[in-house]
């Protein structure tokens, strides 16, 4: 896995010489080493699928689509028993043709930075929860006050 990786960075920091179908390959590699392994240390496909989108993204190569009906690209790892052969069959089904609509790079200087966006511990709960303020009052019997002294402590 180290060295995948290693290989995948070495392939990024070649910026505008880069090979993007090395990297995807390399990203899918991983992937595939992540979801094979998983069964065996408790391990969430789901965590690979999440690691997946965020390597393209990071790649700034984003999926814009998620699999396609009747397409598992976890249990296609599970059943080929060689990487080279995944990769080729995975992105036949699915990931040559969501990296396809490309469309414009992603303008990430327009983004904002998490640190204008969370502000106060309160930003940070409410963005952790993925919910609106009122949605948290409205759905907890728990106050904010009860977390304050958590936030920031390091304790989970």
């Amino acid at each position: 896995m180290t060295f995948i990786y290693n290989a995948l960075k070495a392939e990024m920091r070649r910026g505008a010489e880069r090979d993007d179908t090395r990297v995807g390959d390399l990203i899918l590699k991983t992937f595939y080493l992540w979801v094979t392994f998983a069964p065996l240390t408790r391990g969430s496909a789901a965590i690979g699928y999440a690691s997946l989108f965020a390597l393209f993204l990071a790649a700034d190569m984003p999926l814009k689509s998620s699999p396609p009906e009747r397409v598992q690209a976890d249990f296609e790892a599970f059943l080929e028993p060689r990487a080279k052969n995944f990769i080729r069959v995975i992105r036949d089904k699915w990931i040559d043709s969501s990296l396809a609509d490309r469309g414009d790079p992603i303008p990430w200087k327009e983004i904002p930075k998490v640190k204008d966006a969370v502000v106060t511990p309160r930003d940070l709960l409410m963005a952790l929860n993925l919910c609106e303020e009122r949605d948290y009052r409205d759905n907890t019997s728990l106050s904010y006050a009860s977390f304050v002294p958590f936030v920031g402590s390091g304790v989970s």
